[in-house]
């Protein structure tokens, strides 16, 4: 949206099961939700957060996970060579 040193998305998936083939396996129906953020803070320098799915159970007694990530990284842009990209994240 313009804003050079922020950059927002996610991915959205919600994978559900059509054909039950033994009784004894209950259908299947969540939601993943993985939300992406990241802000320049210094010169090469960024804050991220994207290695976090968040998963949703629509189904009674399906668990709903909610984890975060956080991680810091560098981008080192060298002449004529591919840039570097070096990050920890947790």
């Amino acid at each position: 949206m313009g804003v050079p040193w922020f950059v927002a998305g996610f991915l959205l998936q919600n994978p559900a099961s059509f054909e039950y083939t033994s009784p004894k396996r209950p259908p299947q129906n969540t939601m993943e939700f993985q939300p992406v953020l990241q802000v320049s803070v210094w010169r090469d320098w960024y804050l991220k957060s994207a290695d976090a799915a968040w998963t949703i159970g629509w189904r009674r007694h399906y668990p709903t996970m909610l984890p975060l990530s956080l991680g810091a990284g560098r981008v080192m842009v060298r002449p004529g060579l591919p840039p570097f990209n070096f990050y920890v994240s947790g």
